[in-house]
């Protein structure tokens, strides 16, 4: 073990392990086409940052992939991403023959599996822009992360089964930096993942042997008729594309280093990226920091507390998190809570905002049900739900083991 796991460790397993489970289940059920799903714009798109885009455009693309991406180009995506929401990023869209349009590919964070960044997250005073994670004072912010760890109490915001929201312990946990530190470890992990995806061999095609990121615009081209359609979806997998491999450059493959990972097993890598990932980003939460708390994967197993406290503090944002299937299992009860989290994102941002992610025509009976003041369901209690998962998970171990 490396000195960020701690006695949480059977719990963060099990996280994992649900989390894997519902991945898989939502591939299952994804719609088999090649557009992605229309992306909103919350943060505004200014003429500065257009301008720095259309130079990264011309310095960038078409991408030589015999080459290294060119000085120029990296300076060009510097100028641009720096300037970007951290948010903005959390998916990246790629494409397969066999079941289309895949939004994989964020294997440290799971929140964005279950509940995308909508209209409240990028409402608050400021949110996280690329240039906060980035900003060369990683030395520092891993002596403020040891610092943190060698203090029990904040070691103590880390257990996922009692601390709630405590806001006193914010300075005293450097939360804010230990949100930035779980994210600079989830965005050099997941680039490294996702370039391994699209620079990596796709089955042979017609035009011959293709790496995943020429496949993807191959498919893209075949399957996509209307031109505005296919435009669109190539403009988003090649930002995506050249974020990854932005970001890899500046993490400058170092992650072993990053993550404080000694280990010579890289299969153990991404397990101890994962745990130093959700303790830090756990700490930073539970330490009140507005960034990690709007990152933060929610799930059932999270204490009693923490919930009630975000329901108190974040109403909207935890009717979110309640209408998402990570903690009720009641179809009815998620779409209650959807209907609710519409009403509030009506009463705050309009209609029309609102229904960017709601469909008030689809949520007529839940959204009748909650004006008339019908009582909403709460998940089951953390200690209920870790005995059953306990359950499961050692019957999947069991399962497993060889007879």
């Amino acid at each position: 073990m490396n000195k960020f796991e701690n006695a949480n460790v059977l719990v963060i397993l099990i996280v994992g392990f649900m989390s894997v489970a519902m991945g898989l289940n939502s591939v299952a059920q994804q719609d088999r086409h090649f557009i992605p799903p229309k992306q909103f714009q919350y943060y505004p798109d200014t003429e500065s940052q257009r301008i720095s885009w259309d130079r990264a455009e011309r310095a960038c693309l078409p991408v030589d992939l015999l080459e290294e991406l060119s000085t120029e180009c990296m300076s060009a995506l510097s100028s641009y991403f720096m300037k970007e929401p951290v948010w903005n990023f959390s998916k990246l869209y790629n494409f397969s023959s066999g079941r289309g349009l895949d939004s994989g590919l964020s294997r440290i964070n799971s929140r964005v599996r279950g509940l995308p960044y909508g209209f409240d997250d990028y409402e608050i005073d400021d949110i996280p822009l690329w240039e906060d994670i980035f900003d060369g004072r990683l030395q520092n912010r891993k002596f403020d992360v040891e610092q943190t760890i060698a203090d029990p109490d904040c070691n103590e915001l880390s257990y996922y089964r009692t601390s709630g929201l405590e806001n006193d312990m914010n300075l005293q946990c450097a939360a804010r930096e230990m949100y930035k530190y779980a994210t600079l470890l989830d965005a050099c992990f997941t680039a490294s993942d996702r370039l391994r995806v699209l620079d990596g061999n796709s089955p042979s095609t017609s035009n011959g042997k293709l790496n995943g990121y020429q496949y993807s615009l191959a498919l893209i081209e075949e399957n996509v008729s209307e031109l505005s359609e296919r435009e669109m979806a190539t403009r988003r997998l090649q930002k995506g594309y050249l974020h990854a491999k932005w970001v890899s450059n500046q993490c400058g493959g170092e992650l072993r280093e990053i993550a404080a990972w000694t280990g010579s097993d890289e299969s153990e890598l991404y397990q101890s990226v994962k745990g130093s990932h959700d303790y830090a980003l756990t700490v930073a939460a539970r330490g009140g920091d507005e960034w990690a708390i709007r990152s933060y994967p929610l799930s059932s197993l999270d204490s009693d507390k923490f919930k009630q406290d975000l329901l108190e503090h974040f109403p909207l944002l935890m009717h979110r998190h309640l209408g998402a299937p990570a903690l009720l299992e009641n179809s009815v009860d998620r779409r209650r809570h959807q209907a609710k989290a519409y009403l509030l994102l009506e009463q705050l941002a309009g209609e029309e905002v609102a229904k960017r992610e709601y469909d008030p025509d689809e949520l007529k009976q839940e959204l009748a049900y909650v004006r008339e003041g019908g009582e909403l369901a709460v998940p089951r209690s953390t200690d209920e739900v870790f005995q059953e998962t306990l359950k499961l998970y050692e019957a999947q171990s069991e399962a497993s083991e060889p007879q």
